[in-house]
């Protein structure tokens, strides 16, 4: 069907026309499958309504997939860590006697299923088979050489049956009701899939679609976002300042930048200075009760991002990368975070804050001119 504007997904809610919605990888993937993150849980708000959670079998699967990548990155960096470790303090020992908690010799592929299956069932969610049957395997081949949306002109269409299967086996499971299914992507492929459906609705951040149906805590997400601008909001504004510490930790970056000489960096810290309150955007509610209020805000923050920087110089008659030190680097760079913010609905004498998250994201810092010997020609000869 034609692209919906938001007051006519929001009059297809009221008249009780939405079946299901659906979320589709790239969503999951936005929030680096992290199941426990707030914006993910909040699919939970349909469990007790007439609204049905449909998750497509493909996803699942890919979501799984990407879970288990991650974890056996974990584990890598981590046994890597415990081996620089015993080398530089010259101590033995016995991996096979660290915690079981460390997980190093864990199942990644059990570890990914577990939390997929808990998740799902916290959402009470239906996994919708990417099978189908004989109709939708026929729909499907016609689309691909009939070059028809998920399928585009261009020598990667193979790689889009996966989201052939999932459209079509979703499309036919809300097709009986009559009734519209909000499939939540960024994808083009299923966005243009959802222009000639009768059933499918696609919406690109799920924090929005989620937003449609709980207008009746606008109030409290705007004053609350009012309050924190206006500094009547102190016990806010900590509980935001550990999120951006608790985030920033994690040294999720990639420090770049300018050198004649080869190197490579490693991040090292990062550091809140400051955040710009009036910057905050307009608040998008994702669930609202009797209690709380949750919602999303996007707002800017200045960082202090420190790296070290090693260098080398090539030997033309070893042929070989000699090292020539490394040195510590810091810039001070202003990026865009978006908060998950849950507060209860009594404002009085101040929000009562319930959780703050700060959404994980990699960023690319460029550190500018980064040489080794400050102040120093690196090719001067020094012996």
């Amino acid at each position: 069907m034609p692209i919906l504007t938001e007051a006519e997904i929001k009059e297809h809610i009221a008249i009780g026309n939405i079946f299901a919605i659906s979320v589709d990888t790239n969503v999951f993937d936005k929030y680096g499958c992290n199941l426990d993150f707030t914006i993910l849980k909040r699919l939970d708000q349909f469990k007790n309504g007439a609204i049905k959670v449909l998750f497509s079998e493909i996803v699942i699967k890919e979501v799984e997939r990407h879970i288990v990548r991650e974890a056996e990155e974990t584990q890598r960096v981590l046994k890597k860590a415990l081996k620089k470790q015993t080398d530089r303090w010259k101590r033995e020992v016995d991996i096979e006697a660290l915690p079981e908690e460390l997980e190093l010799k864990g199942n990644p592929e059990a570890v990914a299923e577990a939390q997929i299956a808990e998740y799902v069932e916290l959402v009470a969610g239906e996994v919708v088979s990417a099978g189908g049957d004989g109709q939708i395997s026929e729909e499907l081949l016609r689309r691909y050489f009939a070059v028809e949306p998920p399928f585009e002109a261009k020598e990667e269409k193979k790689h889009e049956f996966p989201d052939g299967f999932a459209l079509l086996t979703l499309e036919a499971a809300t097709r009986p009701s009559g009734r519209l299914i909000i499939c939540v992507t960024s994808d083009g492929g299923w966005q243009k899939f959802a222009e000639h459906s009768e059933h499918v609705v696609c919406v690109p951040k799920l924090d929005v679609a989620l937003s449609y149906f709980n207008d009746a805590g606008r109030h409290v997400a705007d004053e609350t976002i009012a309050r924190w601008q206006n500094g009547q909001a102190p016990d806010l504004e900590s509980e935001i300042e550990s999120a951006f510490e608790y985030r920033l930790d994690d040294n999720d970056f990639h420090p770049d930048g300018s050198s004649h000489l080869y190197f490579e960096s490693e991040p090292l810290s990062a550091v809140l200075q400051s955040i710009d309150v009036q910057s905050a955007s307009h608040p998008i509610v994702i669930n609202a009760d009797d209690e709380a209020v949750t919602f999303t805000t996007r707002v800017k923050a200045l960082v202090l991002f420190e790296a070290s920087f090693s260098f080398s110089v090539r030997d033309f008659v070893d042929k070989d990368y000699v090292s020539l030190g490394s040195e510590q680097f810091s810039v001070e760079e202003t990026e865009e975070f978006q908060l998950v913010i849950t507060v209860g609905r009594d404002l009085d004498p101040e929000p009562q804050v319930s959780e703050v998250e700060v959404v994980k994201q990699r960023f690319e810092v460029d550190f500018g001119e980064v040489e080794p010997f400050p102040g120093e020609d690196p090719t001067h000869e020094k012996y």
